[in-house]
């Protein structure tokens, strides 16, 4: 009798046409991202690249976590919706944060980091921190 292996293929990351703003190094599942060219939600892989206009969320069990460009390292909770604003450039790296939470590290000496909410935007510079 001829035993069968199934093997799921891994998915591949999507190539993006500009440089990349940051990179997913760790998920949990089912975390998504919406592309900012792409108006629907799909599975986000490891190594996949964001660039600045994209979102990310992650769901009741989802956990995912980026480093970007000027190093800054983010994690997002669960049901967390993010959206990568802007990544350095001589300004500060910027994200909106609708509802969730996030644990960042900005590098020290960097340009700073700015989170906007819906109630408040708040400015990090060189440090460790969680917001809900």
């Amino acid at each position: 009798m001829a035993a069968l292996a199934c093997v799921q293929a891994a998915a591949e990351p999507v190539p993006r046409a500009q440089p990349a703003a940051g990179s997913v190094i760790a998920r949990k599942s089912g975390e998504e991202v919406r592309f900012i060219d792409v108006s629907s939600w799909q599975v986000v892989d490891l190594r996949q690249d964001v660039v600045a206009g994209d979102y990310l969320r992650t769901n009741a069990y989802g956990t995912l976590a980026v480093l970007f460009a000027d190093r800054t390292q983010m994690r997002l909770g669960r049901n967390t919706p993010l959206l990568v604003k802007e990544i350095g450039g001589g300004s500060d790296t910027r994200f909106s944060l609708e509802q969730g939470s996030i644990w960042a590290r900005a590098e020290r000496g960097g340009v700073g980091l700015t989170v906007d909410t819906p109630a408040a935007a708040a400015a990090i510079r060189g440090n460790d921190w969680t917001m809900t």
